[in-house]
């Protein structure tokens, strides 16, 4: 159970750092290499976002439920800002792994807006799919942009955007 215990306090030391210095840095000998530790990260990542799934409970009102996923997802940013450093240097590395792994993530949130309006069976001026993706890109876009804001995220401002946008699209 030690082994176990030291790798988390090393997983949860990682977040922490790739937050403040991004991914370089020394190798642990708990872990074979680097991409082992981002690797954790990102599975735990996976995790994350299908426990959040799972919990989701619907309103019945497709601009709430929206709202709500807005919601989780900037819940997850906050749990996890080292996704978001690990994103923004694998966008500008070759490494295909770790894009593909990032990219698994992207879809996880995806199927997690899709599901909640295909459980739903809510009617959208637009495709679902189309709907889902162009939700998913707002979210990211969102991160992006206040990343480089120096007041960092508005989550109320976001949401309340997100509600917009889910009217303007269910009309």
């Amino acid at each position: 159970m030690a082994v176990e215990e030291t790798r988390r306090r090393i997983i949860r030391a990682f977040r922490i750092l790739a937050v403040q210095n991004g991914i370089k840095g020394t190798i642990f000998r708990y872990f074979k290499t680097k991409q082992e530790i981002i690797d954790t990260v990102v599975e735990e990542g996976h995790q994350s976002i299908e426990q959040l799934g799972a919990n989701f409970q619907s309103k019945g009102d497709f601009v709430s439920d929206m709202r709500a996923v807005a919601q989780l997802f900037c819940q997850y940013v906050s749990d996890h800002p080292e996704i978001i450093v690990l994103g923004n240097e694998v966008s500008n590395s070759p490494d295909a792994k770790s894009i593909s792994q990032l990219d698994a993530l992207i879809d996880n949130f995806y199927d997690l807006t899709f599901n909640v309006i295909n459980d739903n069976n809510y009617q959208l001026a637009i495709d679902i799919d189309v709907f889902a993706q162009s939700f998913v890109y707002l979210c990211l876009g969102y991160v992006d942009v206040a990343l480089l804001d120096e007041n960092g995220f508005d989550d109320e401002t976001f949401i309340n955007n997100v509600g917009q946008f889910s009217i303007l699209l269910s009309e």
